[in-house]
Parts: C-alpha cells; structure tokens; sequence
C-alpha cells in the first residue's frame, strides 16, 4: 500500500473516530431534535467529519481504482454518494440517515479500515 492511499485511509479512520465520539454524548433523540447549541455543534461535525471521507473516498476511487477493486470491503463508492449528498442536497438532509450512518455504518468503515492495516502489517513483516 502506498502512501497517497495510507494518508487517505487515515483521514477516513480519523474521521470515523471523531464521529463514534461525538455521538456518543448525544442519544438519537437529542441529535435528531436538534435543540441545543451542543446538539447543533455535534450535528455539524458529524456531516463535516462525513464530508471529509466522501472527499478521500472520492480521491481514492478516481486515483487508485486498482486498490478500490482489491477491497471491496470499504464503502467508499457510498461514502462519495453521502458526501455529494451532503453538499449538494445540504437544505433537505435527513437527520436520521446521518445519525444511521454514523451510529451503525461508521464503526463499521472503522473496523474494516483497521483490520487492513493489520493485514497490511503483517504482509510487510513477513
């Protein structure tokens, strides 16, 4: 694995991270009333946190297609899809796509991003 697709790889495990904890002070409910400051503040990192792996998913998907094909664990076709969706639909966004997104698909890109580090590692020390 190069470094282009490892620096991208961890921006989106960065922002994965990011967006399990900032969650995790918020239930469904509060994220989805929005009626807090705090609330509105975790609701705009979380779509930011989401626009930042759209935009290395997108970056990976149109400079490094063969790796893209080699591990189609990753969503990253998906994440593009969220980002763009994000960005161009920003005053029609369903909240509790965001928050299904981040609670359950999230921790799953984490995961998976993890496990090919691991992977990775363990080929390089072979």
């Amino acid at each position: 694995m190069n470094d282009p697709i490892k620096e991208k790889l961890n921006d989106i495990l960065d922002s994965c991270l990011k967006i399990e904890k900032m969650i995790s002070e918020v239930d469904v409910s509060d994220f989805l009333l929005n009626n807090t400051f705090k609330v509105s503040v975790i609701q705009d990192a979380v779509l930011r946190r989401i626009t930042i792996i759209g935009e290395a998913s997108a970056y990976l998907l149109s400079k490094h297609e063969d790796f893209c094909m080699h591990h189609p664990e990753l969503p990253l076709i998906e994440a593009r899809g969220m980002r763009n969706y994000i960005v161009h639909e920003y005053d029609e966004i369903d909240l509790n796509s965001i928050w299904v997104t981040a609670k359950y698909d999230i921790p799953e890109l984490a995961k998976s991003i993890k496990n090919l580090f691991i992977n990775e590692e363990k080929k390089a020390s072979v």
